[in-house]
């Protein structure tokens, strides 16, 4: 992925192929000739990074439509160590993220964002509702709950380990999983609107049933994809067709 990105970035004078954002915040970016009437925010995924972006770009830019990726801490470029890994800081990189864009381009911000990328939206939208929409793919709404299933682990696991191993050399501490245990709750209680969500009824790590209830309890938009696994992969058509179709 990270080679297929180098090689659109040196055709495409549109994107703006990896700088710093605070001097931290490793990013890339992709912004019409033209005028652009608005921009995305990109958050992937736990185990991913901001090459992921490739996936989406290209059309949504025949639209005037920019967008951003970065990487979350400790993911790509990201050098910090996951002893220091939490939910706070990968809030405090989007919303430091948010304001580079709005200081730069000065249009309409929408946030997208998959799998863990949407807790991280849905955390930062409690705090911040200053963007036009949100737009989230297999959301892990249940995050905490999804890490438990995945590696049989709980909280009785950190009396006698440092670290909770998953997958892509990711560790989750003890501190970051209690803050993960209590934004869940949090994300389960609150009433959010204006998020519009996606999802594959195939997918066996954010389950269909629990971002269906989500949505019809917050009463928000959910397109659902029959055949459609986690991160949705063979469907960006119908992705980049949603996402246009919300940012009308």
């Amino acid at each position: 992925m990270k080679e297929e990105m180098i090689i659109l970035a040196k055709k495409d004078s549109r994107v703006h192929f990896h700088y710093l954002i605070d001097q931290k915040i490793h990013a890339i970016c992709a912004i019409p000739n033209q005028k652009m009437d608005k921009i995305v925010i990109y958050v992937h995924g736990l185990g991913s990074n901001k090459q992921w972006m490739v996936r989406f770009y290209r059309e949504l830019l025949d639209h005037h439509i920019g967008m951003i990726a970065f990487d979350l801490p400790g993911h790509g470029d990201d050098d910090t160590d996951f002893s220091k890994f939490s939910l706070s800081l990968c809030m405090q990189y989007l919303k430091q993220v948010i304001q580079y864009v709005k200081q730069t381009y000065h249009v309409p911000i929408y946030l997208f964002g998959s799998s863990f990328g949407g807790f991280v939206i849905l955390n930062q939208l409690m705090q911040q509702d200053d963007v036009e929409k949100t737009i989230l793919m297999c959301p892990a709404i249940n995050f905490c709950e999804i890490m438990e299933l995945k590696s049989g682990i709980s909280l009785d696991y950190f009396h006698d380990h440092i670290f909770m191993p998953l997958y892509n050399n990711i560790k989750i501490y003890q501190d970051a999983y209690m803050e993960f245990k209590k934004a869940e709750e949090r994300v389960r209680m609150f009433h959010f609107k204006n998020v519009f969500m996606i999802h594959g009824i195939n997918d066996k790590t954010v389950l269909y049933e629990n971002v269906y209830q989500f949505c019809l309890k917050n009463h928000l938009e959910l397109k659902t994809i029959e055949m459609g696994k986690h991160e949705l992969y063979g469907f960006e058509h119908d992705i980049i067709d949603f996402l246009l179709k919300t940012m009308r």
